[in-house]
């Protein structure tokens, strides 16, 4: 029986403290809708399966955007708005890194390449 306590309280904070990775995002993933992204995300509309992502400040700016993510401006249709917004959208190397219906393009000001809706 003491065994089995030990195992189950092993088990429980595993479940309560492990397993939180800060670093995790929803940017990249299909949406059709903000409410299907995180918290303070939005959902870009014109391309395939919609795109989740979030709004930053400073295009091309280190730590502006969740890891593996950079912030760009563009023109962008999100089920929020319509045009000129400046956005965290998924990082890439290469055509192949993105979904299909996204393109691996340059971001405007800085290193790094971002998909975006073709």
């Amino acid at each position: 029986m003491r065994t089995w306590a030990w195992l189950s309280l092993i088990l429980w904070c595993f479940a309560a403290c492990g397993g939180d990775d800060s670093s995790a995002t929803l940017i990249g993933a299909s949406c059709k809708k903000a409410s299907d992204c995180d918290p303070n995300g939005v959902c870009i509309t014109d391309g395939k399966d919609g795109l989740c992502s979030q709004p930053c400040e400073m295009p091309g700016e280190a730590g502006e955007c969740p890891a593996h993510a950079y912030c760009d401006r563009g023109q962008f249709t999100t089920d929020q708005e319509s045009g000129e917004q400046t956005l965290c959208l998924p990082a890439c190397k290469e055509k192949s890194d993105c979904r299909e219906g996204y393109e691996c393009n340059g971001v405007s000001s800085g290193p790094g390449k971002i998909c975006e809706p073709k």
